[in-house]
């Protein structure tokens, strides 16, 4: 099980569920032994602190294969760094591992279009309204027919994405933050690790 607290109950959430109904992924008449299970905020408390305290409600008692991965998923955008940073280490020290996108995860998902070059995605996320314009800017490369789009389209190229983040991060980190200077993303991280525990 990947267990992944993200701060977005919806686009996310959608995202990381669409990992579950990969037919290629699975074998004739057996079910996958991965599960990808995202948890969204409860009553819209998404901050870094809310977030990583709903993520201990929910496994107290529960248990966890040792092969179970907990993750959260979250922004930079409206939060501030030192409580970011203090949620990460506290997230680490307790097992839980973190992926971080500098502003937002549509970050995330405009890598997955090789159309979509890195300074339009840095132009677009500029400014207080960049989750609306980097929202805008993934969708503007869906075709016009899309409509199963997540596992359809945006799945399929994940691992591009993941070669593209990774590629973008290279002196785009320093020691002190988890989390890209400019904008980019870390949630490849998370997606990397999806990828080679269905391709098993």
């Amino acid at each position: 099980i990947f267990l992944v607290a993200t701060e977005d109950a919806k686009e996310a959430c959608l995202y990381f569920e669409a990992f579950n109904s990969l037919p290629e992924q699975r074998k004739p008449f057996s079910p996958s032994p991965v599960r990808v299970h995202p948890l969204p905020p409860l009553e819209n408390r998404s901050a870094p602190a809310q977030l990583i305290e709903g993520v201990h409600n929910f496994v107290e008692g529960y248990r966890f294969d040792p092969r179970d991965e907990i993750w959260l998923v979250m922004d930079v955008d409206y939060w501030d760094a030192i409580d970011l940073a203090r949620v990460c280490r506290e997230a680490l020290n307790v097992g839980y591992q973190v992926a971080i996108a500098n502003p937002c995860f549509e970050v995330w998902l405009c890598q997955h279009f090789a159309e979509c070059d890195d300074d339009e995605i840095a132009v677009a996320a500029q400014g207080r309204k960049a989750g609306d314009n980097l929202k805008r800017l993934w969708r503007h490369y869906l075709p016009q027919s899309a409509t199963t789009y997540w596992r359809g389209i945006l799945i399929p190229h994940a691992s591009a994405a993941c070669q593209r983040a990774r590629q973008n991060e290279r002196g785009n980190i320093s020691e002190a933050q988890p989390w890209p200077i400019a904008p980019g993303t870390r949630i490849y991280l998370l997606v990397e690790r999806i990828l080679a525990a269905l391709n098993k």
